[in-house]
């Protein structure tokens, strides 16, 4: 049997060893392929038996995730064993090559994070440069709304629902054919958030500004996206208003919807589900 885990530089291969394997623990040899210039390397670990799914599920630990127990007492390393180019110079001690081996692991994880977050859909620099001087100016302290500030399996419903899109960030012809930005945005208060929504309408030049929520503390964040112009009822279905433009919708997922849509004058809301 043979396991692969793939990081930013490359695909990370284990498989048993049948020297120095036993009935509670199980000798792996890590292998990590050549790549640009960097050589390749391997080394040998014991885990507990059977740890191989275990171990591949926490190379990028979760919050509470139980810590692996590595047995000290080295594995067996044959260097004829090995292929020529994948043989170390010198023998390391197992502590260090763990170490090495996490250091790996986790660097690797933390630079898809970055990557990820650089070049995510809430990322401000694809926002209109106004837009962005008044973030910065106005709103210190404040960020954008992104997957990572969901909780709960709202990140997945997010993602599943609205691939590739940001919670915090909708788009659209709101009171006319510009396109203006609805964002939200969040701060951390003592374990919970504070949040807001504002609306940028493009007016010149510049943006006017729009608060569609203000500034309150919430237990859960909501999320904001467009929705189409047409017809909306809500929950208790004794009302219905029709939009002949785009509409921003605020909702906490799985709970309700709050739809802000442009009456000719203003932004008026209607809450569509509860």
């Amino acid at each position: 049997m043979v396991l692969t885990h793939r990081t930013a530089e490359g695909k990370l291969t284990m498989s048993p060893h049948r020297a120095g394997t036993s009935k509670k623990t199980t000798c792996w040899d890590v292998h990590r392929p050549a790549m640009l210039a960097r050589p390749a390397t391997s080394t040998r670990i014991r885990l507990p038996t059977p740890p191989a799914v275990t171990f591949i599920s926490r190379l990028a630990p979760t919050p509470g995730a139980a810590a692996v127990t590595y047995h000290q007492d080295p594995c067996p390393l044959r260097q004829h064993q090995l292929h020529p180019r994948d043989r170390p110079a010198q023998e390391v001690p197992m502590r260090t090559r763990l170490k090495m081996l996490f250091l790996l692991l986790m660097g690797s994880a933390s630079a898809v994070g970055a990557a990820g977050r650089r070049d995510g859909a809430c990322d401000p620099s694809k926002l209109p440069v106004a837009i962005r001087d008044v973030l910065s100016a106005d709103y210190k302290g404040w960020r954008i709304t992104d997957e990572d500030s969901l909780t709960g399996t709202d990140p997945r419903t997010w993602v599943e629902a609205y691939p590739g899109e940001c919670p915090g960030i909708a788009s659209g012809h709101f009171i006319d054919d510009n396109v203006g930005y609805a964002i939200s945005l969040i701060r951390p208060v003592r374990g919970s958030f504070r949040q807001q929504v504002v609306c940028f309408l493009p007016k010149g030049d510049a943006y006017d500004r729009t608060v569609l929520i203000k500034p309150a503390r919430v237990p859960i964040v909501l999320i904001i996206n467009r929705m189409p112009p047409g017809e909306f009822r809500s929950s208790d279905r004794t009302r219905t208003v029709t939009s002949k433009y785009d509409a921003v919708a605020v909702s906490q997922i799985e709970a309700w919807t709050l739809v802000f849509y442009w009456n000719g004058k203003e932004f008026r809301s209607i809450l569509t589900s509860d």
